[in-house]
């Protein structure tokens, strides 16, 4: 193979391997309300409208922000946030998006 074309199998090989890398990044985004009891997760996003958002996002639900299951039924939650516990309604834990 000439020096041209291991470059070139190069540079496509670094492509593919950042797209996969990506794309296992947005795979692992759930909504709050699919993880279990003693999971953990970081917020990606909150979605929502005006009110909804605004007041999840002064709860402390904000990008980046560490939050952990302390116990769940039926996608209801109880959750630890920024060294607070609340409880989530499964429609409210829906809006919340986070990596596992």
């Amino acid at each position: 193979m000439s020096v041209a074309a291991t470059e070139e199998f190069s540079v496509f090989t670094n492509m593919v391997s950042e797209q996969s890398a990506q794309y296992a990044q947005r795979a692992q985004q759930v909504p709050l309300s699919f993880l279990r009891g003693g999971q953990t997760g970081r917020v990606a996003k909150v979605r929502g409208k005006g009110e909804l958002r605004q007041h999840l996002q002064n709860l402390g639900f904000v990008e980046h922000a560490a939050v952990s299951v302390v116990s769940e039924h039926g996608g209801d939650v109880i959750v630890e946030v920024k060294g607070t516990q609340l409880a989530l309604n499964r429609g409210v834990a829906l809006n919340i998006i986070v990596e596992a």
